[in-house]
């Protein structure tokens, strides 16, 4: 074989070799290079592996663009983060999952970093990140498929949704006025006397000649206060993921919903409420499609293959039918009776998209998605 390839390549063949020979009395010392070069660092002295980092720094060189989780480790190191102890492949396999992306604050367009929300708050979540990678109970289990990693980055970040602040409560109305013509005067509240270990009321008086006084009653030390969670200013939990079955268009709505603020600097209640429509409209759509025989005939009418004069063309027509006729659960069928029967729904997102002047509320949006969420998810996982 050998003598082939010498053959075949004789003319591109190295000729001259660069080595060290030693003499037969000088196995010694070339057995102590040789351990030096395959056995580890010895102390320094020997050949060092490159971690993670280093490899990518060093392909970085060499390739036209700059790896994506070198790029997240260099904005940390430039905001002073300590990220010693974590591999790179520890969080090159976190960034593999996009809603753990989203949920962060960043993406990676065309393989370069992109900054979802202000970058002080990214580097926030990012410590947070490296902190629990770098404690002792971390293990690479624990981030190893993405079910894992987004429960993992739930737990690490806290995630809760962003409170809409409620609209001013009016002030009450003044009392009115005597039938005497002369202002009320306002009748303070006596505070209750303080009771005593035996139950029974000490009057103050009681005690003003007696030499003991009563003693305060101990109060209780208040429980500590846990750490503030994080929120969340977009409609849907930016961790939660669909089934790799859904629909690619209902989890391209999703997804944006998870990158669309709602609330916050930055909210857009319009953009949201035009989404959330789409999304109600197409999950509709989908599931009497791939259930209950519906489809699209030529003239676009949404029809029943079983009963063709059955033509549901319109959003509210469509979920009436899956609350009536598709034997949801009591619970979830109830949900969307209850949603339709207010026009909670139908009604809000229809005028968003139609009426000119009707504007989108924020608070209004959020109450149709947590109410509706369960009705959206039991579809998703109808369509599996």
């Amino acid at each position: 074989m050998f003598e082939e390839l010498h053959t075949r390549y004789k003319d591109t063949l190295p000729t001259v070799v660069t080595c060290a020979v030693y003499a037969a009395d000088q196995q010694d010392t070339a057995e102590k290079w040789v351990l030096l070069k395959h056995t580890g660092e010895n102390l320094g002295v020997g050949t060092v592996p490159w971690n993670s980092f280093q490899k990518q720094r060093f392909e970085s060189r060499h390739t036209p663009k700059q790896s994506t989780t070198l790029q997240v480790t260099d904005l940390l190191k430039a905001n002073g983060v300590d990220i010693s102890g974590v591999p790179a492949t520890n969080l090159e396999r976190l960034f593999t999952t996009p809603q753990v992306r989203h949920a962060l604050g960043f993406d990676f367009t065309n393989k370069q970093l992109t900054l979802l929300e202000p970058e002080a708050d990214v580097i926030q979540n990012l410590k947070k990140v490296v902190v629990r990678m770098q404690a002792k109970g971390f293990r690479v289990n624990d981030i190893f498929y993405a079910t894992d990693r987004l429960k993992w980055i739930k737990d690490v970040l806290n995630l809760q949704p962003a409170p809409v602040t409620p609209a001013p409560t009016p002030s009450p109305s003044p009392a009115p006025a005597s039938t005497n013509g002369s202002t009320p005067v306002p009748v303070p509240t006596p505070v209750p006397a303080a009771t005593p270990s035996n139950g029974t009321a000490t009057s103050p008086s009681s005690t003003a000649g007696v030499g003991t006084s009563t003693p305060t009653p101990t109060q209780p030390t208040p429980a500590p206060a846990s750490a503030a969670p994080s929120i969340y200013y977009t409609l849907v939990n930016k961790t939660n993921w669909l089934p790799a079955t859904t629909p690619p268009k209902i989890i391209k709505i999703y997804t944006e919903l998870q990158m669309v603020r709602v609330t916050g600097a930055g909210q857009a209640p319009h953009a949201v409420a035009a989404l959330l429509r789409i999304l109600v409209e197409i999950t509709a759509q989908e599931y009497l499609e791939q259930k209950h025989g519906f489809y699209l005939d030529s003239g676009k009418h949404f029809r029943k293959r079983s009963e063709p004069r059955l033509v549901l063309d319109e959003l509210r027509g469509k979920l009436e039918y899956i609350a009536n006729n598709c034997g949801l659960p009591t619970k979830i069928a109830q949900v969307l009776k209850t949603l339709l029967g207010r026009d909670l729904m139908t009604a809000e997102l229809n005028q968003v998209m139609h009426n000119t002047i009707f504007l989108a509320d924020a608070a209004a949006i959020k109450g149709i998605w947590q109410n509706f969420e369960n009705v959206f998810n039991y579809l998703i996982d109808e369509m599996k």
